[in-house]
């Protein structure tokens, strides 16, 4: 059996500070855009894609995709969301296999509301405390993590047996996570897109918010 190779003082420092920031980050996002806008992490997180693609409306397994979520967690928020006027479903008309969800005006005017909000904290919380060195040093080493637990994860889905769920192989716990779809990103279009780049990586912490 290998000998373990335990974290040193430096590297324990790291990471305990990492597990930190990845718990209390996203919190307090979310309570920033509950506060301003009355919309949950989840209401924003589901907001998002929806406001950045062409005509406001995607199917669920797409919205599942893109910000991480599973089958059952994705239909109970949006159902939350119909019946609080932010989303609505509707059949395909092209192809009629199955729903597709579409924001509301007044989804919109929320998503366009917090938006701000929520940059603002981003920025208050973690960007006002990095250089433009910092900026680049963590997107460089986020961006290797992420990519070494990308071939992690297809390796796994490699050797997996049985058909795959509808939402694809991105879904991930909810713990794991937890508001990573939301940092940074705004309401649609270009503002959508200077966001993504104010977040060190288009999909920061999970969540939350």
């Amino acid at each position: 059996m290998a000998t373990p190779r335990w974290l040193d003082e430096r590297e324990a420092h790291l990471w305990r500070a990492w597990l930190r920031v990845a718990h209390e980050l996203p919190r307090a996002l979310e309570d920033e855009i509950n506060q301003g806008s009355g919309l949950s992490a989840a209401d924003y997180a589901i907001l998002i894609p929806l406001s950045e693609s062409a005509d406001g409306m995607m199917r669920p397994r797409d919205i599942g995709r893109e910000i991480w979520w599973d089958r059952s967690r994705l239909s109970h928020q949006i159902t939350r969301m119909e019946k609080r006027g932010l989303v609505a479903r509707e059949e395909c008309a092209e192809d009629g296999r199955g729903a597709l969800v579409r924001m509301t005006p007044a989804g919109r005017a929320a998503i366009e509301g917090a938006a701000p909000d929520h940059v603002a904290a981003t920025r208050r919380y973690f960007f006002d405390h990095l250089s433009s060195r910092d900026v680049d040093v963590l997107t460089r080493v986020f961006d290797r993590v992420l990519a070494n637990l990308d071939r992690a994860s297809s390796a796994d889905d490699g050797n997996a047996e049985g058909p795959r769920s509808e939402m694809g192989d991105s879904t991930g716990s909810e713990a794991d996570r937890t508001e990573r779809s939301s940092g940074g990103r705004s309401a649609s279009g270009s503002t959508a897109k200077r966001l993504r780049t104010d977040v060190a990586r288009r999909r920061a912490v999970r969540g939350g918010a």
